[in-house]
């Protein structure tokens, strides 16, 4: 389960934009920039609506950087946990990515 105190991997950045005035379903464009372990220095773009009344909610994974390039794939969204005296929320982002290895960056370097 999500703590507190567990290794950092990464963080999510992006832009999150209120555009449906009938219920809170926020526009989504988020990269996921990874921070250490294997997949240091790769990112992930995700993109979607996020219907925050539905208990489960997808995104696309629609590219990426690093080990992901020309990545793409789904993300399972759901609510972990809400806290309303503190107002910290846990989002729970499961990623299912598809992505090739194209070349090794030293034959990169060389173009």
């Amino acid at each position: 389960k999500p703590e507190a105190n567990s290794m950092k991997l990464g963080r999510l950045q992006g832009l999150v934009t209120f555009a449906n005035f009938e219920e809170l379903a926020p526009i989504m464009n988020l990269i996921v920039v990874f921070t250490s372990g294997t997949y240091s220095g790769s990112t992930l773009s995700l993109v979607g609506r996020n219907s925050i009344s539905d208990q489960y909610r997808q995104m696309a994974i629609v590219g990426g950087t690093g080990v992901f390039q020309m990545a793409r794939g789904c993300v399972n969204l759901s609510t972990y946990s809400i806290d309303s005296a503190t107002e910290h929320v846990v989002l729970e982002y499961n990623l299912y990515v598809v992505y090739e290895k194209f070349r090794e960056s030293s034959e990169l370097s060389n173009m």
